[in-house]
């Protein structure tokens, strides 16, 4: 039998929530405005970009951009032109004469990978300066290609706040005043990183990207977690109780840690049809152990007040840290003390906040440091 719990399955089930969202956004394209959408880490945001691009892919040319995928300058004029060129078409002569006709300054190599595979990729030999003035032209080229397709363009940028921790300003700018040039180009901008967003999209700044729309993705239900994970364990023959999911949603804090436990106990238990709290235990104690290189890689760059810091909210909450009797009983100093240390791990993705409360956004990493430091 195979795995029902897979990431696409996940995230396709469970963005049925977000439909109104979704048709919210469309709208906003419909009427050629620029949307905002904000989200909370670790939903399924990729999945409800690519859902909105594939859904008008008739009407216009949309092109889906993950800032996570670039971290210079030079990696991010060299993924953009990548994007933009193998969106023009999937022949290799067209999109060498795409290249000479749009960007002729920017020049496209192939190579084969394997039998099947070619990749593109962009070779620069060019000093710092001269990147700046090729990502102005590959934003300049944009709309003079949009008007020849005869279609509307909409680029979605998903991670648009990464663009700031790139070189802190030159390229925001560059992009912040290349769109408010643009005619006939719609924008997506999501971004989840809110001490970005406040800088990004200062007030005085912001009418440059044109935002008529602003849409936040809500964190998904516990009910509609809850209500999927039992139907996928049913529907495949499990038996399983509302305190084992329960203690499922509990113990994984974020959407990609349910499908590793859910997909390692439907695995394990397949001949048994059962689930039980004790496999869960076991199964996060092996993901722990696949998962400790990555965390050690973490752990090894963090400072050792962040560290006893991390300790101290996995063993005892994080709803009281700037309490007198926190501070003094974990040896953290003073209060801001921690508030330096809690916004450097806000900013690396490695805690969150709701309401009052400090959590970790990977359950199974306040486990892993529970787990070397008892």
């Amino acid at each position: 039998m195979n795995n029902s719990f897979s990431l696409d399955h996940l995230y396709t089930n469970l963005i049925t929530e977000h439909e109104e969202d979704i048709a919210a956004i469309k709208q906003c394209i419909a009427q050629h405005h620029n949307s905002f959408i904000y989200f909370s880490a670790h939903e399924p945001i990729d999945t409800i970009l690519k859902k909105i691009k594939d859904s008008i892919s008739d009407s216009h040319n949309a092109i889906y951009f993950d800032l996570k995928n670039a971290f210079t300058p030079k990696g991010l004029l060299s993924y953009l032109t990548k994007e933009l060129l193998k969106s023009s078409s999937s022949k290799l002569t067209d999109i060498f004469e795409f290249a000479n006709k749009y960007m002729p300054n920017l020049k496209p190599q192939f190579y084969k990978q394997g039998l099947l595979k070619t990749e593109l990729t962009i070779n620069y030999s060019i000093n710092e300066q001269t990147i700046y003035t090729f990502l102005r032209d590959l934003l300049d080229a944009i709309p003079l290609i949009a008007q020849e397709t005869g279609k509307p363009f909409l680029i979605i940028f998903n991670n648009y706040d990464n663009i700031y921790t790139i070189d802190k300003r030159l390229t925001e700018e560059i992009f912040r005043d290349k769109i408010a040039k643009q005619k006939n180009i719609n924008y997506i901008f999501a971004c989840s990183n809110e001490e970005h967003i406040a800088k990004i999209f200062d007030k005085k700044l912001a009418h440059n990207y044109k935002i008529k729309k602003m849409q936040v993705i809500k964190p998904l239900s516990e009910e509609t977690k809850k209500n999927y994970i039992l139907t996928t364990f049913r529907n495949n023959g499990f038996s399983i109780e509302d305190p084992v999911i329960e203690q499922i949603i509990k113990k994984t804090s974020n959407l990609h840690n349910i499908f590793l436990l859910c997909h390692k106990l439907f695995h394990r238990n397949l001949h048994k049809k059962s689930i039980s709290t004790n496999a869960i235990k076991e199964i996060i104690q092996e993901i722990i152990r696949e998962l400790s290189p990555s965390y050690l890689t973490i752990w090894s760059n963090l400072s050792p007040h962040q560290k006893t810091l991390l300790y101290a909210l996995g063993s005892k909450g994080g709803n009281q840290i700037f309490s007198a009797k926190f501070l003094v009983e974990n040896d953290l100093g003073s209060a801001p003390s921690v508030q330096t240390s809690i916004n450097a791990l806000i900013k690396k993705s490695i805690l969150a906040k709701k309401e009052k409360e400090f959590y970790f956004c990977d359950y199974f990493f306040r486990e892993w440091i529970l787990l070397i430091l008892s």
